[in-house]
């Protein structure tokens, strides 16, 4: 019998360290290890297919032609994340193509489940890949994202200026020039507060579980989240969270349990919430003992890609139990 083939549509692939791409990553390499045949490519499908799994980035081209079943992959909702209304359509045209839509958390599926006749699954990320077993907390704000404007590290940076905080260092992981535009204004942030900011880069999981058991808190200004991993492994590595009140990171996130959530846009609550963590150890001890708890009860990278591939695989077996 010939192996089920499918290709996943992302524009730029999948090479880049992206939340997006970590998760895309794992779910083909969970499809391959099952026998499929898997390519990835920016546009169109290969033709023959059995499944195109469309990336949330390529749905704003529409949905792909021919006649294989189609998969929504949701690590966001395009049009809300990047706040482009005339996005909806070419949304609104793949859910309603889809056989199956793939959401990574619970807030995307609730936006969605009403624009689509397809089943909605909610897959989330593991939280395992990079998580901390001990903890050294040194005097060290961390916060972990790539240079987008969307996740606000200037913002993040100006309530480190403002919290105060004695002897501390801000330590950004992630790609800081991934927008030129945005380093220049990350790079201004940190200059005109005179911020003690370590640049660490992209790091591999050994080295970001390093970052974690050093971190007294993690701090984020993100203005739009799908399921944000970074936030799940260092909740997974008892690190308490100070973050603007977002849906993707209050899926997450139990304010006052797990750790501090504030009015989107307000720095200065920002810039008070991450004091108030810092300098109270019983308060950053109980909820980073809480977000453990919390973030160790969902599925590990294992859990969820086996879920993904039974998706996908029950997919193709309806369609052949059907043309029988």
């Amino acid at each position: 019998m010939e192996a089920p083939s499918a290709t996943l549509l992302v524009p730029g692939g999948i090479e880049r360290l992206t939340g997006g791409n970590l998760y895309d990553g794992v779910m083909v390499a969970a499809l391959r290890n099952r026998g499929w045949r898997v390519d990835v490519d920016e546009a169109q499908p290969r033709q023959g297919v059995d499944v195109v799994i469309q990336d949330s980035l390529s749905i704003p081209a529409g949905p792909p032609g021919g006649e294989a079943q189609l998969v929504a992959l949701l690590h966001q909702v395009p049009s809300d994340a990047q706040g482009r209304a005339g996005w909806r359509e070419a949304e609104d045209a793949v859910l309603q193509r889809a056989s199956v839509v793939i959401a990574v958390s619970d807030h995307i599926a609730r936006t969605v489940s009403a624009r689509t006749e397809a089943r909605v699954v909610v897959i989330p990320p593991g939280w395992d890949r990079a998580s901390a077993r001990r903890r050294s907390e040194d005097a060290e704000v961390l916060c972990v994202a790539n240079a987008t404007p969307v996740k606000g590290i200037p913002d993040a940076l100006e309530a480190f200026r403002r919290a105060k905080l004695d002897q501390a260092t801000f330590t950004l992981v992630g790609d800081a020039q991934r927008d030129p535009s945005e380093w220049e204004r990350i790079h201004a942030a940190a200059s005109a507060g005179g911020v003690a900011l370590v640049l660490d880069g992209l790091v591999p999981p050994d080295a970001l579980a390093e970052r974690y058991a050093a971190a007294r808190v993690i701090l984020s200004a993100s203005r739009y989240e799908g399921w944000p991993i970074a936030i799940a492994e260092a909740m997974a590595s008892a690190v308490p969270v100070v973050a603007f009140d977002v849906p993707g990171v209050r899926e997450l996130v139990r304010d006052g349990v797990d750790g501090l959530l504030v009015e989107p846009g307000d720095i200065d609550a920002l810039a008070a919430a991450l004091r108030r963590v810092w300098e109270e150890p019983a308060l950053r001890s109980r909820m980073g003992l809480e977000a453990k708890r919390r973030a160790t009860a969902w599925p590990t990278w294992d859990q969820s890609a086996a879920r993904f591939v039974e998706v996908i695989e029950a997919l193709v077996a309806d369609r052949q139990r059907t043309s029988r």
